[in-house]
């Protein structure tokens, strides 16, 4: 069983120590694997990133979500498609922070297709499409 502890500094704000066991928010298990992926932003807000294909690392996953490593940053409420041999995901960013000399980015999954490379192409540029008339509350014109 983990420990939490607690400490006063001096200035009187309480500062939590705990185990990762301890303290477990999650609401379904994460399983490690070791997956390469290509990572492309699809958000128009997302600046300088937009439209770039990120070569990167599936890390963990969930039953709705992903951990990626990536070699760069993608701001937090992008729309991302993810793409491996044979599946598409398409997913909302929710979390990036440095790790390690790359980045750890959270994903959340909306739509995961397995899909035949042949394809590929008609699909993404399908779901693009569908995303944007949509008017995500991320998307800008």
């Amino acid at each position: 069983m983990g420990r939490v502890s607690f400490s006063i500094n001096h200035t009187h704000r309480l500062r939590f120590r705990a185990d990762k066991n301890a303290v477990e928010r999650r609401r379904e298990p994460r399983f490690k694997i070791s997956k390469k992926i290509t990572l492309q932003v699809l958000d128009r807000m997302s600046g300088p990133s937009l439209g770039k294909r990120i070569e990167g690392q599936v890390t963990d996953v969930s039953g709705s979500g992903l951990r990626l490593r990536l070699p760069l940053p993608v701001p937090c409420g992008a729309l991302v498609e993810i793409v491996d041999k044979h599946t598409l995901i398409l997913g909302e960013v929710c979390r990036c922070v440095p790790d390690e000399g790359a980045y750890a980015a959270g994903i959340r999954v909306k739509e995961t297709l397995p899909i035949s490379e042949h394809r590929l192409n008609e699909r993404t540029n399908e779901l693009r499409l569908n995303e944007l008339q949509r008017g995500t509350p991320h998307t800008r014109s």
